[in-house]
């Protein structure tokens, strides 16, 4: 147990998402739908759920997904490992320094982890309060979408 709830998570949203029990794993290597594409980075419901669980992330996605993160304002992990692989073009090189990393991880000790991830509290909080902000204003702006298109129907 590393106590990482903060006071704007509270304990059942820390507890599960929809159904799936947390401390399954150390680090969610997040398969989003969007690999081999070269298109524009698309975050699913995959990327959101370690979002606001409070868990690490590796990203097995297209080439700038951690970039995109970023720059809407979440914070990575690459104090803690590299996350280079975010950068290469090529399909076949990416999957190939994600694998390398997974191994890597996997020969930490449970005591490793248990220390990386308690000093990796600030930035799982960061991440879970700033999803759930811009969650509620993408509903909001959503409400206000669709409150303008009945508004125009009416008339």
């Amino acid at each position: 147990n590393t106590d990482l709830l903060g006071s704007e998570i509270t304990e059942e949203q820390f507890s599960h998402i929809e159904g799936r029990p947390l401390n399954l794993s150390y680090v969610d290597f997040i398969t989003e739908t969007r690999y081999e594409e070269n298109g524009p980075v698309i975050h699913t419901e995959k990327t959101s759920a370690p979002l606001i669980t409070l868990q690490p992330f590796v990203m097995v996605s297209n080439t700038g997904s951690l970039k995109v993160l970023k720059d809407k304002g979440y914070k990575t992990f690459d104090k803690w490992w590299s996350e280079e692989y975010d950068n290469i073009i090529d399909n076949d090189e990416r999957l190939k320094a994600i694998c390398e990393l997974y191994k890597e991880m996997s020969h930490w000790t449970h005591e490793e982890w248990k220390n990386i991830v308690y000093e990796m509290k600030p930035t799982l909080l960061h991440n879970a309060n700033l999803y759930k902000k811009q969650h509620k204003e993408e509903c909001l702006l959503q409400d206000i979408n669709n409150y303008i298109e009945n508004f125009n129907l009416d008339k």
